[in-house]
């Protein structure tokens, strides 16, 4: 039975996000939607739960092994609304549509995907009203009908 080896780690080439500012939600169900992003939880991916592939001729060690698909996990964006359009907002709801998010180093990641709600939070006198909409990954093509996973696009001039 072999041993694994260690590895040795590398120098990264990209260039870093050195902070949180600003990165900005598109929907193609509406570009110009008013509403105005103060935090943003980009999408993350999810590989499921270990396959346990343990039989009775394990001696010490349960076996695991990756399943063969990811599943897209949901992002969210904390922002403020404008009073009189919030209608917008809600208009987008379930509406399939390419979601983009535009990082601060000029690159983006885009995918097919929707809101799945908007949450409006508590009006209080001397706090601006906000809400929060949740966004779902689809990783499908609406219009051809085929799976169709996210697209990123390196800011011009990084090494992505």
């Amino acid at each position: 039975m072999a041993a694994p080896t260690a590895n040795a780690r590398s120098t990264p080439t990209a260039q870093k996000v050195d902070q949180g500012f600003k990165i900005l939600i598109s929907n193609s169900a509406n570009l110009a939607v008013n509403f105005w992003e103060i935090e943003v939880t980009p999408q993350g991916v999810d590989g499921g739960d270990p396959i346990n592939t343990s039989t009775q001729f394990n001696n010490k060690y349960h076996t695991k092994r990756p399943r063969a698909l990811i599943n897209a996990m949901g992002g969210k964006m904390k922002g403020q609304l404008c009073a009189g359009t919030r209608h917008e907002a809600e208009a987008m709801i379930n509406i399939e549509g390419t979601i983009t998010e535009h990082y601060p180093d000029g690159s983006t990641y885009a995918y097919y995907g929707y809101f799945k709600d908007v949450k409006f939070d508590a009006f209080k006198e001397g706090e601006k009203p906000t809400a929060e909409i949740e966004i779902i990954e689809t990783d499908w093509d609406y219009v051809n009908s085929l799976e169709a996973g996210p697209t990123y696009t390196a800011a011009s001039g990084t090494a992505g």
